[in-house]
């Protein structure tokens, strides 16, 4: 058995409680439930859920919605990332290009991704999540 607190949105195992209450942490809001009930609200939520309260008892309720600067935070990120992809493709051809060994197949290659890393450069992520992102080089 677990108890859930509707105060911290926490369970805590019945046979730790005397250990949370000689720490000074354990909620005095928290109820008793049973298994079925942490089986069900321990796990990962359903798509767009989040574990909530009500009543004193846990439920799934929606998602918040992002807001528009962290919507623009998550579209920087991925651009970062996409740039650091791109820059793992393009150094070994550049450095072969440089070095005058490139393959020929290559060549070609290394532009798209230099054009494509470039176009990433120039993606304006302020205008998330309305955002067109270039084409990834094949």
């Amino acid at each position: 058995m677990y108890f859930f607190s509707e105060k911290t949105n926490s369970f805590y195992p019945e046979d730790m409680k005397s250990d949370y209450i000689s720490a000074g942490t354990f909620p005095e809001d928290a109820i008793l439930v049973d298994d079925s009930i942490y089986e069900e609200f321990s796990k990962n939520p359903p798509d767009n859920k989040i574990r909530i309260a009500i009543d004193g008892l846990p439920a799934w309720g929606d998602k918040p919605q992002l807001t528009k600067d962290e919507m623009v935070m998550v579209e920087e990120r991925k651009k970062a990332s996409l740039i650091s992809e791109a820059t793992s493709v393009i150094d070994p051809m550049s450095d072969a290009q440089n070095g005058g060994y490139i393959e020929k197949r290559d060549i070609k290659r290394l532009d798209l991704w230099q054009r494509y890393r470039y176009a990433l450069t120039n993606v304006d992520t302020s205008l998330a999540p309305d955002i067109e992102w270039p084409q990834k080089p094949e």
